[in-house]
C-alpha cells in the first residue's frame, strides 16, 4: 500500500472529528470523495510535491428545515426469534 493510500485512510479520523464538531454546532456537512484531485488541488495552489488532498468535506447551513423523520415501526423491520 502507498504512503498515499494509507495517509487518506487517516484522513477519515480528522473528518469524523470535523464533522462531529460542525454538527454539535448545527452546521451540516457532507464528505465528498468523488471530487477532480489534480484541479482541487490547482484551484487550492497545493504543493503536490510536499501534499495531496484525499478528502473534500463541504460544510453549511441548510437554507430550509429538515423535513420531519419518517421511520417505520421498529417491530414491521425486525423480526425477534
Amino acid at each position: 500500500m502507498s504512503a498515499y493510500a494509507w495517509c487518506s485512510k487517516q484522513c477519515y479520523i480528522g473528518l469524523a472529528n470535523i464533522m462531529t464538531t460542525a454538527a454539535s454546532e448545527g452546521i451540516d456537512s457532507c464528505p465528498i470523495e468523488e471530487f477532480e484531485k489534480e484541479w482541487v488541488e490547482k484551484v487550492l495552489n497545493i504543493d503536490t510535491n510536499q501534499y495531496e488532498v484525499a478528502v473534500v468535506v463541504a460544510l453549511g447551513y441548510r437554507t430550509k428545515e429538515q423535513p420531519e423523520r419518517r421511520r417505520h415501526p421498529i417491530d414491521s423491520v425486525v423480526e425477534y426469534i
